[in-house]
């Protein structure tokens, strides 16, 4: 500040995590207070502090270029924040002007009773290595006595750790030998003791000692910017052989800053190299070195990152295969690594860490690799259950198998394009192929001698050297032993180097060997981590980088064959929207004579009280056959964890189109009809609330004679006039609907994955259909070894196709009837033959057999399989998907909220998505044509209803108090909410009928599946009455409990769908 420093310090602050968490630092300045010295402008230079049990030590040099007279030296002083001596700044004298450059840090020698400074450098223009307290602990004001110690040759660094206390021992490098003074060993005149030597400690300017209680580590940076450590057990600190053989961890540093973990004792630093701040961590189990880029906060719209990472994702089910959402499973390793956890940062480590699975039962550990090594995972109950996950099997397997010259020249990296290159350049010579391939056998083989190895380790390199730095490998000659991840990281700094594995017959041991000049150093590979890491450095040796490694075992999103899937889907479901629209004229004027027909079914039909024709599904709860976790992954789920993550950033552009919002009559004439028949809507929707609240614990009979004791014949009646009033208002608004599709919408990381795929903005159609095209194809995929939709014709007619009818006919094309004789028919006729018999003819309906002609597409029984499959689990995806948006969208205060036209998109598609299959291929549909005709007409009505009651025209629909006891006034949503719920009603008699007819048929495989599917729609009622409850009312824990069994109630339908899909395939 105006190019004075100033100086503050917060004391006496609990070092306690949590009161850290709490903490509101309180910062005082310390002004600077030296008589003698009354105008100068501060600039502080350096800063020392030191922490004891009972004192904190500050101490600091400033410069004396604005002192009178000005110098280019530095004035050190001790600062006493209590003014114990009368002054915060109290001179240090060090015996003379300390020159720029000096080395220091606090420490307190033998028999001292205060701290005081250690510093190596120039002082009066010579090279001295000097101890001073800080003050005379028996009189501040009288002078220190200064201890001179022997300076080590070119001395250039220092460094003192704490030992017996208070007491520290003292590090110095000079001429690439690191020297030691004991701590009862610096009195004047006392000479370090040479420890080791090493290139490494040439020019060594920052240097950084810590000890526990069984070892030192010292740290250094050299003037070539490498960093190193070197560490010894104590009891053989003097002995230069026991000693590790220092390697550079890191090239390139700006800035070090390392550390000892008080909690496992494992190597830590922080660096600056270029422009990253860098983390990493030596696992004290593997050895092997982790890194992790420390990273401001950024915005929510910046560019999400690219980067390899092995993604484990764990689904916790029970012994029916029904999911356990927020439960706790405890998550442990076998060494320490930093990972994303459902999105958030922890640090696994050997002791468990307790997190709780989401609604949907699923826990997803995200950890970033360099290269294939990575986190063995343990997952366990408190129960004691446990599980072992190893993510490098499959890859290691992959690349490990690659054991001939001629199986590494066939490899192949395949991109998500299609497009092909081989995995080893061609100007690679045998020889070099035949190493590897070797190589990778004694690999393999070390790996599945050390893969039942997972909480075991044999401990630390400094545990295991009984004869010292160096050892006798038979067959290779002396060596030099280095803990493995050291190796790897000195291997990446670009030296030059020979590797090989070899197994020491004697021991059973497999070693990782590298020449590096002419030295020989060698690593144990005792643990899978360590075998896996050798992978890269193996490959290296052929030219073969990393990238081409992990893009050679990464998953393939092949993602062309997702795109057709997406396109396929999205023309699909925009045909059959764009049908549903224009079929609302002919709904209408039917709607009221087929209504009076369904009326009259009910009433002769008595309903029913024995189901047990519908087999074990009656005597079983309605989500027995729900399967939600089945054939899901982590690469499935690639598009959903990220949407999962960051829905609630979701941003959409102005809607495209409008809907003709200019209609207040029709409005009101709704609200009216709500009110007249308002009585009886509020007892039905009570009865079907109570079952909504038991259902979980009902079997399916119990439910179906629940729902045929509430719906009768006046309950239909009543029905019928909302939807003459819904019939009106979607001719007057939804001229345009469809074109809301199309809002261009971003939600981040979704969208950036879609651009790095090459699709630069999406509609909320695209998006949605993306997303779930890439769970659809990938566990399509898994479990048919063939994607759903290749490039053929089949599926170029459903991408092309321009019309709903068209596509139906090609599925369901004209039955023709062969007739002998011509006047048989009534209508024009014309003479066919049949290749069996070409010389019979027969008579078929001439408009028929044009209209069969036309259609130049055969469906194949096969092809028709793939519909109904896909369309089943799209309907079973966006149900899941619903669990992660429609509870935030439910739980916000009004339907003004930035959910609303998205849930309300994702609503409409899932409910296409079960209309398109059973439109297509129909399993087992109704038989009684009056009931099949009120079923469709009900769910093309709420699937336009959804449209219409979100977006722009929701605030059109906000009631008026006293329009129903259920339905909440002021709030657009809450209307559409209990207009659904209405609509439900008669969807629920024919799927009740729907189950009568079934229950009369045969036992077979698509009965099966018709009940899975009649069933799901069911659980879909429950979930959009569930939803009603929670947007028309205001007792948050009501409105808590809905949410949470329509979460449930969507997780039903989502496993059924997906189980359809299964039976079905």
């Amino acid at each position: 500040m105006d190019d004075t420093d100033y100086l503050y310090v917060s004391l006496n602050n609990s070092s306690n995590l949590k009161a850290l968490n709490d903490l509101t630092f309180q910062w005082e300045l310390i002004p600077y207070d030296d008589p003698k010295h009354t105008s100068i402008k501060l600039d502080v230079k350096n800063l020392y502090i030191a922490q004891t049990k009972n004192e904190e030590y500050i101490v600091v040099d400033i410069s004396r270029s604005t002192f009178d007279p000005p110098a280019d030296f530095l004035e050190r002083y001790y600062i006493d924040p209590k003014k114990l001596s009368g002054r915060y700044w109290n001179n240090l004298s060090m015996g003379g002007d300390l020159n720029p450059g000096i080395s220091s840090t606090l420490g307190r020698k033998d028999r001292d009773r205060v701290d005081g400074i250690y510093t190596l450098g120039s002082i009066n223009g010579t090279t001295e290595l000097l101890y001073a307290p800080l003050y005379n602990p028996f009189d501040r004001k009288a002078p220190t006595t200064i201890t001179r110690l022997q300076v080590p040759s070119q001395a250039s660094a220092l460094a003192a750790v704490n030992v017996n206390g208070n007491l520290t021992d003292l590090f110095v490098i000079g001429e690439k030998t690191l020297y030691y003074f004991a701590a009862d060993k610096q009195q004047d005149g006392d000479a370090g003791i040479p420890l080791m030597k090493s290139d490494l400690f040439d020019g060594v300017k920052d240097v950084f000692a810590f000890s526990d209680q069984e070892k030192y580590v010292i740290w250094g940076k050299n003037r070539a910017n490498q960093i190193f450590y070197t560490s010894c057990l104590k009891q053989n600190i003097t002995e230069a052989n026991y000693w590790t053989f220092p390697v550079p961890i890191l090239t390139g540093v700006e800035q070090l800053s390392p550390l000892l973990n008080i909690v496992d004792s494992s190597n830590v630093f922080f660096a600056v190299a270029g422009n990253q701040l860098i983390k990493a961590e030596q696992s004290p189990e593997t050895s092997i070195w982790s890194f992790q880029k420390i990273t401001l906060e950024i915005p929510v719209e910046s560019k999400a990152e690219h980067y390899s990472s092995y993604t484990t994702r764990i689904q916790l089910t029970d012994n029916n295969d029904k999911v356990l959402s927020d439960t706790v499973l405890n998550i442990s390793s076998n060494s320490r690594m930093p990972v994303l956890i459902n999105n958030l940062y922890y640090v696994i480590t050997p002791d468990p860490i307790a997190i709780r699975t989401d609604d949907a039962g699923v826990i997803t550990v995200v950890e970033e690799i360099q290269d294939i090594t990575g986190l063995q995972i343990m997952v366990s109950d408190d129960a004691g259950t446990s599980v072992v996950i190893n993510p490098m099997n499959k890859p290691f397997e992959k690349i490990a198998s690659l054991n001939s010259s001629s199986k590494l020249r066939d490899a192949v990296i395949v991109n998500s394009d299609g497009q092909t290159r081989k995995l080893v350049s061609a100007d690679v010579d045998n020889n070099s192929l035949n190493q590897v391939a070797i190589a990778n056998s004694s690999l393999s083989q070390a790996y599945k001698e050390v893969s039942e190895n997972f909480s075991h380790r044999s401990g630390g390199l400094l545990m295991n050297m009984a004869y010292g730095n160096t050892v006798y490998l038979e067959g290779i000659g002396d060596t030099i032993v280095s803990e493995v991840g050291d190796l790897f990281r000195w291997l990446a700094s670009g030296v030059k180097y020979v590797a090989n594995i070899v197994k020491n017959v004697v021991t059973g041991v497999w070693h990782f060997v590298v020449q590096i000049g002419n030295k020989i150093y060698q690593g144990v590979l005792n643990c899978v981590e360590k075998v896996v890491g050798a992978v890269r450095w193996i490959y290296d040796i052929i030219k073969t980088a990393i990238k081409d490694l992990l893009k050679y075992l990464e998953f393939l999103f092949q993602w062309k064959d997702i795109t057709r899937t997406k396109e396929v889907f999205k023309n699909l479901s925009k045909l059959y929207l764009r049908h549903q629209i224009d079929q609302v004229g002919e709904l209408k004027t039917a709607f009221d004579g087929e209504m009076k027909k369904l009326v009259k079914i009910c009433n002769e039909w008595g309903g029913i009280t024995d189901w047990k024709g519908l087999g074990a599904a009656a005597t079983l709860p309605a989500d027995a056959s729900s399967q939600p976790a089945k054939g899901d992954s982590a690469p499935a789920d690639l598009l959903l964890s990220h949407f999962q993550n960051n829905v609630s950033h979701i941003k959409a552009d102005p809607l495209v189109g409008k809907l003709n919002m200019d209609n207040q009559s029709i409005i009101d004439l709704l609200f009216d009809t709500l009110k007249k028949e308002g009585v009886i809507f509020d007892a039905v929707l009570d009865q079907i609330d109570q079952l909504v609240s038991e259902y979980q614990n009902m079997t399916l009979e119990e439910i179906l004679k629940r729902v045929v004791a509430i719906i009768g014949s006046g309950v239909l009646e009543t029905t019928q006039n909302i939807f003459d009033v819904l019939f009106d208002i979607f001719i007057k608004m939804l001229e345009s609907a469809l074109e809301i599709l199309d809002t261009p919408i971003y939600i981040p990381v979704v969208s950036d994955i879609l651009e790095y795929f090459g699709v630069p903005k999406v509609s909320m159609l695209d998006l949605l259909c993306y997303i779930g095209a890439v769970s659809v194809t990938v566990v399509y995929k898994m479990a048919k070894g063939a994607v759903p939709f290749p490039q053929d014709e089949f599926t170029n007619f459903l991408i092309k196709a321009s019309t709903f009818e068209e596509v139906e006919k090609a599925f369901n094309p004209p039955k023709i009837v062969l007739y002998t004789h011509q006047k048989d028919l009534k209508v024009e006729s014309t003479a066919v033959s049949l290749s069996v018999n070409p010389n019979q003819i027969f008579y078929v309906d001439a408009g028929l057999f044009r209209e069969m002609k036309s259609n130049s597409l055969t469906i194949s029984p096969e092809n028709s399989k793939v519909i109904s499959t896909v369309g089943n689990m799209f309907a079973g995806f966006f149900s899941l998907m619903s669990i992660f948006i429609v509870p935030f969208e439910a739980a916000a205060p009004t339907g003004e909220n930035p959910f609303g036209t998205f849930s309300a998109v994702l609503g409409v598609l899932g409910a296409g998505s079960v209309g398109i299959s059973s439109t297509l291929v129909p399993k087992m549909p109704i038989k009684n044509k009056v009931v099949s005709w009120i079923n469709t007409g009900t769910t093309v009505t709420s699937i336009l209803s959804k449209i219409v009651f979100s977006g722009p025209a929701q605030s059109k629909f906000k009631a008026a108090p006293g329009i129903m006891n259920k339905l909440a006034a002021g709030d657009g949503r809450a209307t559409g909410a209990i207009v659904n719920s209405i609509l439900i009603l008669p969807a629920l008699f024919c799927s009740c009928w729907h189950f009568y007819e079934l229950a009369q048929e045969k036992e077979s495989a698509t009965r099966s599946v018709a009940i899975i599917n009649e069933t799901s729609n069911m659980t879909s009622y429950i979930s959009r009455l569930s939803y009603a409850v929670a947007v028309n009312v205001k007792d948050p824990e009501v409105k808590a409990v809905s949410i949470g069994v329509l979460v449930v109630a969507n997780i039903c339908t989502s496993g059924l769908q997906t189980a359809s899909a299964i039976v079905n395939g």
